[in-house]
């Protein structure tokens, strides 16, 4: 049996936890980052749309390509979209 590449076994981990316990534990530290995931392009599902978000404000789901695992891939644009959603509303919500 083949063991799983590292970049597989580091998104299956980052997708290990649940979005928002990764988001409350990014807010304790005030990163404030929306999630991206690589595909053919760099994608930041569920961010509030028309807003352009500087590359400094995403942190990209480790182990996410366009020729990685598809399954799994697709399994990180939900997480990020859920994730960013909860971070979009925190904001909205922020003073």
């Amino acid at each position: 049996m083949f063991a799983a590449r590292p970049d597989v076994a580091e998104l299956r981990k980052f997708l290990s936890v649940a979005p928002d316990a990764r988001l409350q534990a990014a807010l304790a530290t005030s990163d404030l980052r929306f999630l991206g995931v690589y595909g053919y392009t760099l994608e930041v599902p569920g961010a509030p749309r028309g807003d352009t978000l500087p590359e400094n404000s995403v942190l990209v789901i480790p182990g996410t390509s366009d020729d990685g695992d598809a399954e799994l891939n697709e399994r990180a644009r939900s997480y990020a979209k859920a994730y960013n959603v909860l971070l979009a509303r925190h904001l909205a919500n922020k003073p």
